[in-house]
């Protein structure tokens, strides 16, 4: 597998940082589905104010998915509910869709309230527990 070194800037005067997450695969994705299923409140609250925090939802659930490499060895209703979400996410991609990945807009849009009915499915599917995840998929490591 090959590793890709993702860059975080940071606002000046703020101090900078790395990202880090579970380093299983399936435990990726599963943390990703299950940040994706809470309230948008407690969601958004898992991650910090310095990202675009809608962005950086859906970019760790992609990230999950494509980690696991999930497509081998699924039964069909796991296949469906992830194909699902994405979809859902991938529909709600391209500037015309700006105003969708905004902290209110994961509030209040029938689109985000989508996704997290969705990611309920895919938890449901793989019998995953409905709680908060252990670790928000990745946080925020203030550098010195």
């Amino acid at each position: 597998m090959e590793l890709i070194a993702i860059e975080l800037r940071i606002p000046e005067g703020e101090r900078g940082g790395v990202m880090a997450g579970p380093h299983d695969p399936e435990e990726r994705l599963r943390a990703a589905v299950q940040h994706l299923s809470l309230s948008a409140d407690a969601a958004l609250a898992r991650l910090p104010s310095v990202v675009v925090r809608a962005d950086e939802l859906a970019l760790n659930f992609a990230d999950g998915l494509l980690s696991a490499g999930v497509h081998a060895g699924l039964t069909d209703a796991q296949r469906n509910a992830l194909g699902a979400l994405d979809g859902q996410l991938e529909a709600m991609s391209g500037t015309e869709n700006d105003a969708l990945w905004t902290d209110d807009a994961v509030r209040v849009s029938a689109e985000w309230a989508s996704v997290r009915r969705l990611a309920g499915e895919v938890l449901t599917a793989f019998g995953w527990p409905r709680v908060p995840p252990g670790d928000p998929g990745h946080r925020y490591i203030p550098g010195s």
